[in-house]
């Protein structure tokens, strides 16, 4: 258990101290998943209706770290959105991970996954947000927490991304979410819808984002994920786009997966050389960014920008 918990879902067990303009709240709601809350400095100050991006953090990683490699601050500062991050506790999770393998935590009105509800009421009502405009990121163990999220209350959501995350319900404990990771579990599309509660729901689109090198999560679990998101955006397998060399790179390749009807879309980003990381391309341009670290990597790609830009922001 010990071995497990140093190294799921981990980047690292390195934290860095670097500053950034975050906000603790210190009272959203009832918080039953007992996590913190951070706003970045300028979300609070608004008058105009904005967009509400929120970003959940790996494993080892804090809030302020998220959103100084990845560049979110920068961004919404030029493209006019609003952030909060969640952010877990030692006392949840001895590596920070998100307990995305806890059903409790996972489940409606219950554990870390109300307790992210409640911080998106709470922006609702103290941030000015258009609530037709809210958006879910993840990375790692916040992938699988984030698409959990988008599956238990889809009508949330405008779109969500899952970084290096897995399809959702897989992992009912420690133990299965090891075998979820090394690519031990294999279902059918069926039995990976059986694992939503989809009523009559209608859910929300999905980017996902996987490093083809990848040796803490089996690039399985993006192709898992993809099963399981098309079947609920009832889009066939074959209806998809293909581009390689996306933007003239030859690391990215872009699939597109498109219901016509419903305008709900499904984009994947694999990544060849990328191991655990984030992309980034660090300049000054306006696709440029990111900050170079042992959670990221220059492969001339700016996956938070292209983000921002496959959300319409």
């Amino acid at each position: 258990m010990k071995q497990f918990i140093t190294f799921l879902f981990s980047f690292s067990l390195t934290l860095f101290s670097a500053q950034t303009s975050l906000n603790l709240i210190p009272k959203f709601g009832t918080n039953p998943g007992n996590l913190e809350m951070y706003t970045f400095s300028d979300s609070l100050d608004s008058k105009v209706k904005a967009p509400l991006i929120v970003v959940l953090h790996g494993c080892s990683q804090t809030a302020e770290e998220i959103e100084r490699i990845a560049g979110w601050g920068t961004l919404a500062g030029q493209h006019h959105f609003k952030l909060i991050f969640p952010q877990q506790k030692v006392s949840n999770n001895a590596s920070r991970c998100f307990n995305w393998f806890k059903e409790d935590d996972i489940s409606l009105k219950n554990g870390e996954a109300e307790s992210i509800l409640q911080m998106i009421d709470f922006a609702k009502t103290k941030m000015n947000i258009d609530t037709s405009k809210i958006f879910i990121v993840g990375y790692s163990a916040g992938a699988a927490m984030s698409v959990s999220l988008l599956a238990i209350s889809p009508a949330t959501f405008h779109s969500g991304v899952s970084y290096a995350g897995t399809a959702h319900g897989l992992a009912k404990s420690p133990g299965d979410a090891l075998k979820v990771m090394n690519g031990k579990i294999n279902p059918s599309q069926n039995e990976l819808l059986a694992l939503v509660n989809r009523g009559k729901m209608s859910f929300p689109s999905l980017i996902v984002y996987q490093g083809l090198d990848d040796n803490v999560v089996d690039p399985i679990n993006a192709d898992l994920l993809v099963k399981q998101w098309t079947g609920l955006l009832s889009i066939q397998a074959n209806d998809c786009l293909k581009t390689s060399a996306y933007n003239s790179n030859e690391l990215i390749e872009q699939v597109i997966y498109s219901n016509q009807k419903s305008n709900k879309k499904v984009i994947v980003y694999k990544i060849a050389s990328l191991k655990h990381q984030i992309a980034i391309d660090p300049g000054t341009a306006e696709s440029q960014g990111g900050t170079q670290s042992i959670f990221t990597k220059d492969v001339d790609f700016y996956s938070t920008y292209q983000i921002i830009r496959d959300f319409g922001l």
